[in-house]
């Protein structure tokens, strides 16, 4: 006998996209700077800021916090994990024609002996950008929209929702594009006004796609 089920996600620490983070551990409000997100996370080597905000004698900096809980200090942004950025780079004009706005952006890069989990395991926390002068004071701090990184590390050409092939060993699939998600589960219900679940599911992840197999019957 075929059972109709309901399926809901549940996902931790989501930030896709332009959304902000939310982290259950978080109890405070976002600071208004970083909520302000003038920064574009462009692909793995490249961050764009307003151009006003570069300063030749500045440092630069991308901090992260799987945890959430970033606090803006006047020294800087407190409460995670940094990767070092330096001025240098362009915009393609391919991204130009897809970002207008961001024709008189600065943009700044990542070394590439940064690793690349260093980067994926950065995008699944809360983000901030912030520049620092040479004597120790925070001169700019923003929140980041990570679209175009995401892209860069997580482009998934293939099908999404309930994928189903008679072929396969396993016929169906749930899949789920959520590279910033630390963690998914999949829970099925026997109606759609039930609310407690008949079975819960933890979903595993696959380069951002986070998959659950199951029996069609």
């Amino acid at each position: 006998m075929k059972i109709r089920l309901v399926v809901a996600l549940v996902l931790v620490g989501l930030a896709i996209g332009f959304i902000l983070p939310i982290f259950a551990q978080q109890k405070d409000t976002v600071d208004p700077k970083i909520a302000q997100q003038q920064a574009y996370w462009m692909d793995r080597t490249r961050i764009a800021i307003p151009s006003q905000y570069l300063q030749s004698d500045d440092s630069y900096a991308i901090t992260t916090s799987i945890t959430g809980g970033l606090n803006v200090t006047n020294s800087g942004i407190i409460g995670g994990s940094q990767i070092s950025l330096a001025p240098g780079g362009t915009l393609t004009q391919d991204e130009l024609t897809r970002y207008p706005q961001l024709s008189s952006y600065a943009v700044l890069q990542i070394a590439s002996t940064v690793p690349i989990p260093t980067l994926q395991q950065a995008l699944k926390g809360e983000l901030a950008f912030s520049a620092i002068s040479p004597s120790g004071k925070l001169q700019y701090a923003t929140g980041i929209q990570d679209a175009g990184v995401l892209d860069d590390l997580y482009y998934y050409p293939g099908r999404l929702g309930v994928v189903i092939d008679d072929n396969d060993s396993v016929p169906v699939k749930i899949k789920v594009w959520a590279p910033t998600a630390q963690q998914v589960s999949l829970q099925l219900f026997n109606a759609a006004n039930d609310t407690t679940p008949v079975a819960t599911i933890v979903m595993h992840e696959d380069n951002g796609v986070w998959v659950a197999a199951g029996d069609p019957t």
